[in-house]
């Protein structure tokens, strides 16, 4: 996967439902990132590999990892390549009538310099 996904573009596509339990009532949606993998070396692969960090990750890679880094650049949300689009689902918990508590550490990592959650914004 690593070799077939090596210096390409690539989407990372992820299906959300949020479903109010009191309700019944639910949202569905997806989100897509554009991921660029870097023309990293067969050394560098394999030492990936042997590290066994590709091993649990769709497309073998994680955008997160400081060792290898193996993307060149990302559009779109960050969390969502990491697995779950955060931003997307505080918004749909909003559509739903949830509101977090005031207290609540509502903030994206620093790589969402685009996402709602960024910079103290809060959809909320």
């Amino acid at each position: 996967m690593l070799n077939e996904l090596r210096g390409t573009r690539h989407y990372v596509m992820t299906g959300i439902t949020v479903i109010d339990a009191i309700s019944g009532r639910r949202l569905t949606d997806s989100v897509t990132s554009t991921v660029t993998l870097r023309n990293f070396s067969d050394q560098e692969m394999e030492a990936s590999i042997a590290s066994g960090a590709p091993l649990d990750k769709a497309g073998a890679y994680a955008i997160q990892d400081k060792d290898f880094r193996p993307a060149e650049t990302m559009e779109g949300c960050y969390t969502n390549v990491v697995g779950l689009p955060l931003c997307r689902l505080v918004e749909m918990l909003h559509e739903l009538g949830y509101r977090f508590p005031p207290d609540f550490p509502l903030t994206a990592p620093a790589e969402c310099d685009n996402c709602p959650l960024a910079h103290g914004r809060t959809p909320c």
